[in-house]
């Protein structure tokens, strides 16, 4: 009698263009199938720093390009969908999968064509728009232009003494480029600190900072964070950098703790400098190691920049947000942060063939 046994693994693999450099697009294009870039066109868009920035009012309607290239040997079919932006759990900018509903300025942008087949070694440039909505308030709005190529899973099975074991591993590599929207008017760039808890997490506790955009401004923010005993003994002091803060967004800031600390009620203050001259503030009062203390402890909610199941950034296949610095109000220059999962996928490999080696061990012998 034959067994069988498989392990199903997706690696989400992401490229993002959000916030590209002087990096050659089409070489990471080739590696990866396809390649995404943004035209240079004459609608009112900039895209010298390799995404789109629109300066705009309410109601207003513009266009833009984006050119799709398949340098390899076989046709493929590329899909693309619109996404909303969301803030890396220690700022930077990342964006929602494909398959999550879009309820921000990603609602904003429509494709001339939402799938294009390329035969092998040519290109298209594909469509879109951008309409501005009459309720859009002023303010810096970010979204993107998600491209994606479904893989088709490829499976390794191996028989041993009448069993099938094997592991089922799919790639998905998907592109994103950044839409931002500038919206004329008065901005008013806001941070608030929520809260600041104890952490519980399997790699061990820290204190996360709660913290919101709640302005309509696109920024960066630096500060302290300081731990004090009762008798105002500084015991912990971590500097904090938050790296481009989306608005409408918040994150839980992880400040890192050895978990070695007395029981007892501590104090704590943040100080958080942004935008050009405004400051937000904290204090407040933090249980370590006491009853309180475990009941006010709590998961931090998944967090962009984390990878997992279905949460705030993620789908039932799993999911993977891309931290990619954002520019402030001056445009402070670009990068771009490619984060592929090679080395996680080989990993993940290793671990299905423990699991499967350590099931077959488990099993009992079938006598026939």
């Amino acid at each position: 009698m034959r067994s069988s046994t498989l392990v199903s693994i997706l690696i989400v693999s992401y490229l993002i263009f959000s916030f590209p450099t002087n990096a050659s697009s089409q070489a990471l294009g080739d590696e990866q199938g396809f390649a995404m870039s943004a035209v240079q066109a004459s609608d009112p868009a900039v895209t010298a720093s390799g995404y789109f920035i629109y300066k705009v009012q309410s109601s207003a309607s513009v266009t833009g390009s984006v050119l799709l290239k398949n340098p390899g040997n076989n046709d493929i079919t590329i899909e693309l969908a619109a996404v909303d932006a969301i803030t890396a759990q220690t700022g930077g900018s990342a964006f929602e999968t494909a398959d999550h509903k879009t309820k921000a300025a990603g609602t904003w942008l429509k494709f001339a064509a939402s799938s294009v087949t390329l035969t092998a070694g040519t290109q298209k440039v594909v469509d879109f728009s951008v309409v501005v909505p009459a309720s859009a308030k002023p303010g810096q709005y970010l979204a993107g232009i998600s491209a994606y190529a479904p893989s088709i899973p490829a499976t390794a099975v191996v028989n041993q003494g009448g069993s099938e074991m094997g592991a089922n591993v799919t790639v998905q590599t998907r592109y994103v480029i950044g839409v931002q929207v500038d919206v004329g008017g008065a901005w008013i760039p806001s941070l608030k600190i929520v809260s600041v808890a104890l952490v519980q997490q399997p790699s061990g506790p820290f204190i996360g900072v709660r913290m919101k955009n709640d302005g309509d401004t696109l920024f960066k923010s630096s500060g302290t964070f300081v731990l004090s005993d009762a008798g105002g003994k500084r015991i912990l002091e971590q500097p904090i950098q938050v790296g481009t803060f989306i608005p409408g967004t918040e994150i839980t800031y992880p400040v890192k703790w050895s978990g070695e600390l007395a029981a007892g009620t501590y104090k704590v203050e943040v100080v958080l400098d942004y935008g050009a001259s405004k400051q937000a503030t904290y204090t407040s009062e933090l249980e370590i190691g006491t009853e309180k203390a475990v009941q006010n402890s709590a998961v931090a909610p998944q967090q962009p920049g984390t990878i997992g199941g279905a949460g705030d950034n993620g789908n039932a296949e799993g999911s993977l947000s891309v931290q990619s610095p954002a520019t402030t109000e001056a445009q402070e220059g670009s990068s771009m942060w490619v984060w592929t999962l090679g080395g996680l996928s080989v990993l993940l490999l290793a671990a299905a063939a423990l699991l499967v080696r350590r099931r077959k061990s488990q099993a009992p012998e079938k006598v026939l």
